[in-house]
């Protein structure tokens, strides 16, 4: 249950007494519990507030459990939806999970399911915000996905055209030559088409999902070759650490573009300490996941700029970059069933945390 704010519940239920235990019962377990008569009442109600979970009875007048969550179906998506039956009318139940409720309580007169139901509810609960973060990842994809096919595009076209610059540059700065005429200005040209290449380089290299074949490599082994290259990359008065634990555990993944990725985040760590400072590499893991945190001591971010941080083209840098960087390592995370998250204060450095799936062996 979230402790900053009670749960919010609207129960639906057209037996007075019954409405009232089971909300006196929730009540005693922290939730905040609106009532209404019936299934009419409760789409007003849920209209008009915000809830954070619907339970609705059957066996309603006006308007049926099952009709409520058909009509809430009809406007868009559900919340989280509890089913109250009788006992015996399990099909009911059965359709009421079809359409899209996450559970049901079967009402027994004993009232073993006032014990049983705020464990249900925090059930549903913790599912449903699962599933909503799936949601969001899954749209992240898609927007990404759509992004990248545009830029790739862009890209190539841009590359193509640059080839021709160069070309005509470097021609131009041959005839100078022949003829002793100074050759700064075209000289200076030519250094900015090739950054501006170089930029495309990164632009294409994001648009492109890696093809290397999966491996299996341990964790220990996976830092061990991010810290060998980083370490040639340290500037002065930047000091690098390790702290590996479960060095053993084997990942499956496509190590060349993950570890592409990891650089990419150690970079951008190392240019947010430009008065020096330290680069944290730890490992920790539990049944599922393994974690990769990449700690720095840099500038940090304010809440503006973290919230962003991951989307392609943005960029807190003034001069060199195109703001890909990060976006690239996210989606090769992505791309390998993982996450990325980050967490950064003002003047209190930055953790990247990448978590990994462990690799399945059978036997």
């Amino acid at each position: 249950m979230c402790d900053s704010h009670p749960i919010s519940i609207l129960y639906m239920e057209d037996d007075r007494v019954t409405a009232r235990v089971v909300q006196q019962c929730l009540e005693q377990s922290g939730y905040r519990v609106t009532l209404a008569r019936n299934g009419a009442e409760g789409l007003a109600l849920y209209a008009a507030q915000r809830f954070d979970l619907l339970i609705v009875d059957q066996s309603m007048p006006i308007c049926s459990g099952l009709d409520v969550i058909r009509r809430l179906v009809s406007r868009g998506r559900l919340p989280p939806i509890i089913m109250v039956t009788g006992s015996g009318d399990e099909k009911t139940a059965v359709e009421a999970l079809k359409l899209g409720a996450m559970d049901y309580v079967i009402k027994d007169a004993e009232g073993g399911h006032l014990e049983l139901l705020p464990t249900v509810i925090e059930n549903v609960l913790k599912s449903f915000a699962e599933r909503e973060r799936l949601r969001s990842v899954e749209r992240e994809a898609e927007k990404y996905s759509a992004i990248q096919n545009l830029s790739a595009g862009v890209a190539h076209n841009f590359n193509n055209l640059l080839t021709g610059v160069l070309g005509m540059a470097q021609f131009i700065r041959e005839t100078l030559e022949q003829n002793a005429l100074p050759t700064e200005d075209v000289d200076d040209l030519i250094g900015c088409a090739q950054r501006a290449a170089s930029l495309s380089g990164q632009w294409l290299q994001w648009t492109r999902r890696s093809t290397d074949q999966r491996s299996e490599p341990s964790i220990g082994a996976l830092v061990e070759e991010l810290t060998e290259r980083i370490q040639p990359l340290l500037p002065e008065g930047v000091r690098l650490f390790t702290e590996i634990t479960a060095a053993g555990l084997p990942l499956e993944l496509r190590i060349d573009g993950v570890l592409t990725g990891l650089m990419h985040v150690c970079t951008n760590a190392l240019e947010a300490m430009p008065g020096g400072g330290a680069l944290t590499i730890r490992t920790d893991a539990d049944e599922q996941w393994t974690r990769i945190r990449i700690t720095d001591s840099g500038v940090g971010m304010a809440p503006d700029i973290l919230q962003h941080v991951f989307e392609p083209f943005f960029s807190t840098k003034d001069t060199v970059g195109v703001g890909l960087s990060l976006a690239f390592a996210w989606q090769t995370v992505m791309d390998e069933g993982g996450t990325m998250t980050v967490e950064s204060t003002p003047g209190g450095g930055s953790t990247f945390t990448i978590a990994l799936p462990i690799a399945v062996r059978e036997g």
